[in-house]
């Protein structure tokens, strides 16, 4: 996959003369050679003055040498630099040394914590959705819930970054989350053990003989090769090719744009998948897919997303809807369509930086408006009914003149009488499998 490197910067004559002035300590020691810079610099004209600069070094002096309590040179710059990102958007953020070490771990699928997806929406740290399997799920956390406060401390004031480890910690340890529901304006408490979180982003079931069940719970490295594994798997177990697939998105947060295009390649033989556009002529990318696919074309495909459904997840949802090649079911995703990269800097610390959006194949973006599904699934929960009563249940009632047929429904053994929106989309899979057996027949 092509990679994006977005080279950005100013140089200003004297800049670093007037901060060197106003900051004192931390300085290099004599001789010592100065690091290269991780992120090239190339000249462009300047936003901003000299006398700008002045008196940003000037601000800083004053609180060296004036404010109340003693600050430390590196807590200012590091202020200054997490003001500067926040103000960009809610996904650009600077990063410690500590913070860009943290970010293989959620990447690879293992650190410590509670298994929770959050981000900040309209100065609330809300969540997004909790990982399959983890404390979170389990505690019932669900998405569009807020975070108000860990271990009692209100977050007001709080970054991502110091609620991120606020919540992780060591496995078996507790960790209380208060939370707000804006739908019910309800307030409670959830008290977690954390665990080491092993994100399992692709499991597979058969949902009866001939129609397979993909839960793709995250995008990471691996996701794309463990689905293909998955469905080889169950057409393994079914002794045979699929009739219809149902892939399950919901409360998907997404992750690697590359895992999610690499996902959507497998269901699609041509035609672009997703661009991306921003400012630098290098932001500026397709992704195309590639003439092999995993399944035979002409295998009816249901996707199920919700509002939990996020970025990676969207594009994989938006392409499948555009190609016409699956049918989406649900409720509306979540509508994060930009693209952040990652850029190391050179005392260890980094910025993740919003450097494009996405864009699905039609052109539409994600950004605020996420994906529509083509049938809406209704916010209700299945319950058991009791069996049909028909006249042969009748005592004594006139024999059949020909054989009785037992039609009765087979029960999805996925859903364990609960989860009504995967009966809702399985209901539409095999009503697409009938259509298109009908339509090869010429009825």
């Amino acid at each position: 996959m092509q990679r994006m490197t977005i080279r950005f910067g100013w140089w200003l004559p004297g800049a670093a003369v007037l901060l060197s002035a106003a900051i004192t300590s931390g300085a290099a020691p004599e001789g010592a050679a100065e690091p290269e810079a991780a992120i090239p610099r190339p000249v462009v004209e300047p936003q901003v003055t000299l006398d700008d600069l002045r008196a940003f070094a000037d601000a800083l002096g004053a609180v060296k040498q004036y404010y109340v309590n003693e600050v430390d040179d590196r807590d200012l710059l590091h202020a200054a630099l997490r003001g500067m990102l926040a103000s960009l958007d809610p996904h650009s953020e600077w990063l410690s040394a500590e913070e860009y070490a943290a970010m293989a771990e959620q990447t690879s699928g293992r650190y410590g914590g509670v298994g929770i997806e959050f981000q900040l929406v309209d100065g609330f740290f809300t969540v997004i959705s909790a990982l399959d399997g983890s404390p979170a799920a389990e505690a019932g956390i669900v998405s569009g819930e807020r975070i108000v406060a860990v271990n009692g401390t209100p977050l007001k004031g709080k970054t991502v970054s110091d609620v991120v480890a606020l919540i992780r910690g060591e496995a078996g340890t507790l960790v209380t989350l208060g939370l707000y529901r804006p739908a019910d304006k309800r307030e409670r408490e959830v008290r977690l053990e954390r665990e080491i979180v092993q994100t399992t982003s692709v499991t597979g079931r058969l949902i009866e003989p001939g129609y397979g069940y993909l839960r793709l719970a995250a995008f990471q490295e691996n996701t794309a090769a463990q689905l293909a594994a998955e469905v080889r798997r169950l057409e393994t177990g079914n002794g045979g090719a699929l009739r219809g697939l149902l892939i399950d998105l919901r409360n998907n947060p997404g992750g690697i744009l590359e895992a999610a295009v690499q996902s959507a390649d497998h269901f699609l033989h041509q035609g672009q998948i997703v661009s991306t556009r921003g400012r630098s002529p290098d932001a500026f990318m397709e992704f195309s897919a590639d003439p092999a696919e995993l399944i035979d074309p002409a295998t009816p495909l249901v996707v199920m997303v919700n509002e939990g459904s996020a970025s990676a997840a969207e594009i994989m949802a938006g392409a499948l809807q555009d190609h016409h090649r699956a049918l989406i079911a649900g409720h509306r995703t979540f509508g994060k369509g930009s693209v952040q990269n990652v850029f190391p800097l050179r005392n260890g610390s980094g910025l993740r930086l919003t450097t494009a959006r996405y864009y699905t194949p039609n052109g539409r973006s994600i950004q605020l408006s996420g994906i529509a599904p083509d049938v809406v699934t209704p916010d209700v929960q299945a319950v058991a009914m009791p069996p049909a009563f028909r006249e042969a249940d009748l005592e004594q009632s006139l024999a059949a003149e020909s054989e009785a047929l037992d039609d009765t429904p087979p029960v999805p053994v996925t859903t364990e009488g609960e989860d009504y929106a995967l009966l809702h989309a399985f209901g539409l899979l095999k009503a697409m499998v009938l259509a298109a057996q009908h339509q090869a027949a010429g009825r």
